[in-house]
């Protein structure tokens, strides 16, 4: 059983929401009923049960239907010591199975934790700039293997620069990365020049202007070792 502050405070905040959109939409409903002529305890037990479908909020809202007359009347309360109870033993907690039983607790933590960077790479393959998956303009199954290939081989690829940056304290998205490596260039700089009264060139070769985040990338993956000589 694991536990997260922001996890609790999350779960806190959403059911509080929650419990705070169905009393509005309640006392609606008991606006309604002060006005209406003709209604039955059914119709009525129908429309608070949709209203307190969510997730814990029949045990934390507590609702009455009562019949006087012709008028009907409805009472709620909401369940403090069942918030708390829910406070005190299931927010900001998740129970992992595993059926690795050599890790140790942090290493079963430390992989549901980073689910999340699978869940990235499949969105990365969405993305409609770098290591993209589509458009694929491929129908044959040989072709559309091979494009998966190259996918996943760019994707490898890719991952494998942003860990590296990574152990070197530079953490940023992969599209941050691409973006900015994407814009450094090599240029070739021509000069006339005359020699014995003829017309020559000469070329000098330099980057083009870096800005911060470049020139960082520039230094830590050494890229002036790719320079033209």
């Amino acid at each position: 059983i694991t536990y997260s502050k922001d996890f609790f405070v999350k779960q806190f905040s959403t059911v509080s929401l929650q419990i705070k959109k169905r009393i509005q939409k309640i006392n609606t409903l008991k606006s309604e009923l002060e006005e209406a002529k003709r209604t039955s305890l059914e119709s009525i037990n129908k429309k608070l049960k949709k209203i307190l479908s969510g997730q814990h909020m029949k045990k934390l809202i507590k609702v009455k239907v009562l019949k006087r007359g012709n008028k009907i009347h409805i009472n709620y309360r909401v369940e403090k010591k069942t918030l708390d109870k829910l406070k005190n033993t299931q927010f900001g907690k998740t129970i992992l199975f595993t059926d690795n039983h050599s890790w140790s607790n942090k290493e079963i933590v430390a992989a549901y934790r980073g689910q999340y960077k699978i869940e990235d790479a499949f969105k990365q393959m969405k993305d409609p700039y770098f290591v993209s998956w589509y458009p694929m303009f491929h129908w044959t199954d040989q072709k559309i293997k091979v494009h998966a290939f190259y996918c996943v081989l760019a994707l490898t690829l890719t991952s494998l620069l942003q860990r590296e940056l990574a152990q070197k304290n530079i953490n940023t998205s992969l599209d941050s990365i691409m973006e900015s490596l994407i814009e450094i260039k090599e240029c070739i700089l021509l000069y006339p020049k005359f020699k014995d009264q003829k017309l020559t060139v000469e070329g000098e070769t330099t980057l083009t202007e870096l800005d911060d985040t470049q020139k960082v990338l520039y230094q830590a993956l050494e890229l002036d070792s790719f320079r033209s000589n």
